[in-house]
């Protein structure tokens, strides 16, 4: 009796892991960022690779909000059941934000040719567009932050994915619109 008990607790011990390891991908990617993050900083007091919040896990990458309000661009590698953070690209320093009279930044950044991405500070733009491949944007709220020269209710970051044989380089940002109410904003031609 005793080793059936065992078995049956052995048993229910191992499904329940399973379970919650394969409901707990997003999680553990978010542990995995929150954990290898700060080892890519050269310096120990650097707080710039610090995770403040992850903003959105997409499949193979993750937007991280910084303990000192940098956007960073995170690429992730799934290696068999477990994630790593194969490095950071780009980044969004909101200290060096500069936003257009639009209230559209002028700068994006650009992963490995397949993903666009910036921020815009206006709550009348309602969708980002990019022509060519007819791709609509993907919009993150952001929490209020702060540079030395303002502060920003209404950030939002929002980036474009480019399908599987396709690319997105910096050098197409004039096909990017910015649809205002009946407007149509095109701030990087």
């Amino acid at each position: 009796m005793k080793k059936l008990l065992l078995i049956m607790f052995s048993v229910i011990a191992l499904i329940s892991t399973s379970a919650c390891h394969l409901k707990g991908n997003s999680s553990n990617v978010e542990e995995v960022i929150t954990n290898q993050l700060p080892n890519l900083s050269k310096e120990k007091t650097d707080k710039s690779f610090e995770v403040k919040k992850i903003l959105k896990v997409h499949k193979d990458f993750a937007f991280v909000l910084s303990k000192t309000d940098n956007i960073l661009f995170v690429d992730l590698k799934k290696k068999g059941n477990s994630w790593e953070v194969e490095g950071v690209s780009g980044g969004i320093n909101i200290e060096d934000l500069n936003v257009n009279k639009d209230g559209i930044s002028l700068n994006v950044n650009s992963s490995n040719d397949k993903v666009l991405y910036g921020l815009y500070n206006n709550s009348l733009i309602n969708q980002v567009n990019y022509k060519p491949l007819n791709l609509d944007a993907e919009v993150i709220n952001l929490p209020d932050l702060k540079n030395n020269k303002s502060t920003y209710k209404n950030l939002k970051l929002w980036y474009l994915v480019a399908p599987e044989n396709d690319k997105l380089t910096l050098d197409e940002l004039n096909n990017v619109t910015f649809k205002e109410e009946d407007k149509t904003l095109k701030p990087y031609k």
